[in-house]
């Protein structure tokens, strides 16, 4: 399991995760909140490294600060 709340850097971190992700496949808590495109370009990203994963987006608090990307 990889919990990722990197402060905006989500997108390079699964980037330099790359290869592990697709060794080990790992369930997936994303933090979403910290650009307005997160929304879209983070799920696009691990769409491209695991294909075959379900993606869910959950609030997990009040505003759009616990917003995450969980993927399995």
């Amino acid at each position: 399991f990889i919990k990722m709340d990197v402060e905006g850097f989500e997108n390079d971190a699964l980037e330099g995760a790359k290869e592990v992700l697709k060794r080990d496949r790992p369930k997936l808590a994303i933090a979403l909140y910290h650009m307005s495109s997160d929304l879209f370009t983070i799920p696009d990203r691990v769409r491209e490294i695991l294909a075959d994963y379900e993606l869910y987006v959950r609030c997990n608090m009040a505003g759009p600060y616990g917003l995450t990307l969980f993927c399995r």
